[in-house]
């Protein structure tokens, strides 16, 4: 009896051993793909951070490549807004003074500048009407209601300002020069 009981004690030892040993191998097993995901998980975040990195890289030169092509348009811009401000004072020098009650129409723009270029000076005056004056420096300028204005003559020196549309100078302020 002691003997078929150690026998029965001894086949249910050896019975929780093999279930032991079975639950090691799925433990094992189950630990093996763990550390496999966890092997990949860290793989993934390694290709990760160094997509991350290379696109830090490109946006920092994309920015830079920005601030450069924005630099290059502002000196563009600069550049054609002197050829603009060239080629209007060519042809301010080339337009002539209207005749007041000629059949020409009143062609002063207000003294509101919009988009044209500015202008500005120190000239004498060549020849002047009721319309505007034809400068020493070969522009035409003219005023209406709106431009403040002193009285001046022919030989007058002033200081104007105002813009630059259709070849004259369409003035918002003549002051006479004063020493």
């Amino acid at each position: 009896m002691v003997v078929q009981a150690t026998r029965n004690a001894l086949n249910l030892a050896t019975q929780v051993n093999s279930n032991a040993q079975s639950d090691l191998t799925v433990a094992q097993d189950i630990y093996k793909k763990a550390y496999s995901a966890l092997d990949n998980a860290n793989n993934l975040i390694s290709i990760l951070t160094g997509q991350l990195n290379e696109a830090g890289n490109n946006l920092g030169v994309a920015k830079f490549n920005l601030v450069q092509a924005n630099n290059n348009l502002f000196v563009a811009q600069a550049k054609k807004e002197q050829a603009d401000k060239a080629t209007a004072i060519i042809k301010t020098q080339t337009v002539a003074l209207p005749e007041p009650g000629s059949t020409s129409t009143y062609i002063f723009g207000g003294c509101n500048q919009l988009a044209y270029p500015s202008i500005s000076g120190t000239v004498v005056i060549s020849r002047s009407n009721s319309l505007g004056y034809t400068l020493s420096s070969g522009h035409t300028l003219l005023f209406g209601d709106c431009t403040q204005r002193d009285p001046c003559a022919d030989g007058d020196v002033i200081v104007y300002s105002g813009y630059l549309k259709d070849g004259y100078v369409h003035a918002y302020s003549v002051r006479k020069y004063v020493n």
